[in-house]
């Protein structure tokens, strides 16, 4: 049985996309692996029904992988066997895909770009413009392989997902940049009063003047002092 773990996007609401999408359009996303180049099974990645691959993974442990791990577009088949092109990547590190589709009416044409990079055209044999739900997104594998999943299991990361062109940086790296600290300056509070009194100094008056005291003179003539 394959191991399903991936969404069905819907780009219009729940109406056909050929109300809101027009003729063409683009989709892309970043994703980042971790033990894909461990393992043997392969793993289609973006895809339109069973009938629509359109980007896959396959690890260098299986039967075709010829030792390289890739991304492949437009698969033949779930093993695969055969595929439109490949673009050699590794494990931990963020790919930007994205998708441009066109001929919405009836078998839809899509060109697969990597980092910028055309990868592969091909053809999606699905009628886009009356669709209300797809592409899918995330793994479907069926593991036909003999060799056992990584023993920390595997890991697909995804992020930047956009419908239309893409702004700012991608791939962006899956981490969200931490806001830079503001100043703001803290008031001071005054010092809390203290119950010890404050020592101030008293002012001293100066000394009054006192009257000299009298001397004896032995040769002064006697003058007889008055009685009190």
């Amino acid at each position: 049985a394959p191991y399903r773990a991936f969404a069905y996007l819907q780009l219009c609401g729940g109406r056909p996309y050929a109300e809101c999408l027009g003729s063409a359009f683009s989709l892309s996303f970043s994703f980042k692996t971790k033990g894909a180049e461990e393992m043997g099974a392969f793993v289609k990645l973006l895809f339109w029904t069973d009938a629509g691959p359109i980007v896959g993974l396959l690890p260098p442990w299986h039967e075709k992988g010829d030792g390289r791990y890739r991304l492949v577009a437009f698969t033949s088949d779930d093993f695969p066997n055969k595929w439109a092109s490949s673009a050699d990547i590794m494990d931990d590190t963020w790919y930007h895909v994205r998708v441009d589709f066109a001929d919405l009416g009836g078998t839809a044409s899509a060109s697969v770009f990597l980092d910028g990079s055309r990868v592969a055209t091909g053809a999606v044999p699905v009628s886009v413009g009356g669709a209300q739900s797809g592409p899918q997104l995330g793994v479907y594998s069926f593991d036909l392989s003999t060799r056992s999943w990584p023993h920390d299991g595997f890991q697909l990361s995804l992020d930047d997902v956009c419908l239309g062109e893409a702004s700012g940086a991608c791939p962006s790296g899956g981490a969200v940049p931490a806001p830079e600290p503001t100043y703001e300056p803290q008031p001071t509070q005054a010092p809390a009063p203290t119950d010890e009194p404050e020592l101030t100094e008293e002012p001293t008056e100066a000394p009054a003047p006192t009257d000299p005291a009298p001397t004896y003179d032995p040769e002064a003539p006697y003058e007889p002092q008055p009685s009190p």
